[in-house]
């Protein structure tokens, strides 16, 4: 097997991180939208944002960044990746990400109705940030610790297997010809 290198899961990452972006941004919107609105848009958002990982690696294999780089997961013995993989692949990040959520739609229904009248997005975006502050502290540092031993897991590893593909029993190896497991548009 040809394992995938670390420029090439850079770059599916990157990939994927950009396809978040309409997520992300829907946050944004939903400062600027009641309470209801608001809370709906955040869990949906972060749905979307959390599972598209888990969903595409269970199904085909690859996310799109991965399709994009013709670079696939399986699992070590060279099946195809089901369920399974793909939630353990993805468990430490899902389940900091859904905590986040929990907390953020928290703040959202407890934050006093003047903050959703407001007009003055500034001020809304600064006062849901400075509440939301140590969420996102904790989260982040979090995130940091588990990519950091992410990625040192991956540069000792003779496969480049990366922690999340140890406790998944996975690979990412370069896509050989055209499968027709691959995402369709």
């Amino acid at each position: 097997m040809n394992y995938a290198g670390f420029e090439k899961r850079f770059w599916a990452n990157l990939i994927d991180g950009v396809i978040a972006v309409p997520s992300i941004c829907a946050l944004f919107i939903a400062l600027n939208s009641g309470r209801t609105s608001a809370v709906i848009i955040l869990i949906c958002s972060e749905l979307i944002c959390s599972f598209y990982p888990v969903i595409f690696i269970s199904i085909w294999g690859q996310t799109i960044g991965k399709f994009v780089l013709k670079i696939k997961v399986i699992k070590i013995n060279g099946d195809d990746c089901g369920w399974r993989e793909g939630i353990l692949r993805g468990i430490i990040v899902l389940l900091i990400q859904l905590t986040v959520s929990y907390f953020l739609v928290s703040i959202l229904i407890k934050a006093p109705d003047t903050f959703f009248m407001s007009e003055d997005f500034q001020k809304k975006l600064i006062a849901f940030s400075s509440v939301s502050k140590s969420v996102f502290s904790i989260a982040n540092i979090t995130l940091a610790i588990w990519y950091f031993a992410d990625t040192v897991t991956f540069f000792i590893n003779k496969k480049h297997r990366a922690l999340h593909d140890l406790i998944a029993g996975t690979a990412v190896i370069f896509k050989q010809g055209n499968a027709d497991n691959s995402p369709k548009c």
